[in-house]
């Protein structure tokens, strides 16, 4: 499956959606702020997708997804934001801050893998992307 850098500050909400996307079969790697992710990801290349949340305490997660953006070798990388809230206009804001797909509330485990998969694959095979 896929090697996940989830990046989310929740205490509790962290470890539920890495347990639930290691029974799914990824390996997940948990930071719990935006300084961290992008320091791990300058030093690592070994990541299939970003998996961000929307509403981070301590930092702007759209900021955070330029710059990542902005790092060469994570130029094309897979990302993707959800949000456990309604906050209106961000899912045009993280489309255009340059997420390749943004999962609103409700968020469940099912739509969770599925847009797991559906980024990773159109990642892999950009010619056979699924709508989004």
């Amino acid at each position: 499956m896929a090697i996940i850098l989830l990046i989310e500050d929740h205490p509790i909400l962290r470890p539920a959606m890495r347990d639930l996307l290691q029974l799914a079969g990824h390996t997940v790697l948990t930071m719990s702020n935006n300084q961290d992710a992008r320091s791990f990801l300058a030093e690592h290349s070994a990541v299939d997708l970003v998996l961000i949340d929307a509403e981070l305490t301590r930092s702007d997660s759209l900021t955070n997804v330029q710059q990542i953006r902005s790092m060469r070798r994570y130029a094309k990388q897979p990302i993707l934001m959800f949000s456990v809230n309604a906050i209106p206009d961000i899912e045009q804001a993280a489309l255009a801050a340059g997420v390749d797909r943004f999962l609103p509330p409700p968020l469940s485990a099912r739509a969770l893998h599925q847009a797991v998969v559906d980024v990773i694959a159109d990642s892999r095979h950009p010619a056979t992307s699924t709508a989004k």
